[in-house]
């Protein structure tokens, strides 16, 4: 059975306390997530489900991009996907919403398993590509497209993996995307937009995109400046 608003404001405070500095309880209600700090360009806090078996869920996002308003954002975790990775035992330890040491439990092996990795924007960049190049090693061509498609893309422009060239025959790649808007209006002007800075070789006007999405993002999340930490865009790794 899932937390009333007032249960989970006890189980996340308590499991923030034992999470440590790192984490912090943002939000009210039922809309109290618990957060890991401070946020860069990547976003990532654990939630409760509002539904009757109320169970933990792992949101993550990457910012430079319009954010993906799936259940686990961009790359996240429930309990359904964890009951087939980890062993059970470990499974069982955070299962009971009641109890904050199931909160940190799941904070600290979705930590673990998968955001320590996807926070990283190089480490970022190789999964998304590890993943699309396996895909397309299964035969499954090019099988990427709305918010899976702009990660994979986004990760390349904010780390400026590939040519300039490149980078602006992937953007059009997401621009095309019959799929593009993804429940997000703000990908049908940002995509274009950004696409049309690299097309004139504009890096200011790119960064300044990446810089203003990651700030519309944090506002729209209601993320405290007190837990944000300033950015750069980083030094593209192939140059203009």
């Amino acid at each position: 059975m899932g937390l009333t608003a007032a249960e989970w404001k006890q189980v996340s405070a308590a499991g923030v306390e034992l999470l440590g500095d790192d984490w912090v309880a943002l939000g009210r209600g039922r809309k109290i997530n618990v957060w890991r700090v401070p946020v860069d360009w990547w976003a990532q806090y654990i939630y409760h489900e509002n539904s009757s078996s109320g169970r933990f869920v792992a949101w993550g996002c990457l910012l430079a991009k319009p954010m993906s308003y799936s259940q686990t954002g961009d790359s996240g975790y429930n309990l359904s996907r964890i009951s087939r990775v980890a062993k059970r035992d470990v499974y069982r330890s955070m299962i009971d919403v009641h109890d904050p040491e199931a909160l940190v439990n799941f904070s600290s092996f979705v930590e673990t398993d998968n955001f320590t990795e996807e926070r990283n924007l190089d480490r970022g960049l190789a999964i998304s590509e590890e993943k699309f190049n396996g895909w397309c090693e299964r035969g499954k061509g090019h099988p990427y497209y709305g918010n899976t498609r702009q990660l994979l893309v986004m990760r390349r422009v904010l780390t400026g993996s590939r040519s300039l060239p490149d980078l602006i025959a992937d953007l059009r790649w997401v621009v095309e995307d019959e799929h593009l808007a993804n429940r997000n209006e703000k990908s049908a002007v940002f995509y274009p937009a950004l696409l049309a800075a690299l097309e004139a070789a504009d890096r200011p006007a790119m960064e300044e995109l990446l810089l203003d999405m990651r700030r519309e993002n944090l506002v729209e999340l209601g993320v405290p400046d007190e837990y944000v930490t300033d950015v750069t865009v980083p030094e593209p790794k192939v140059a203009w």
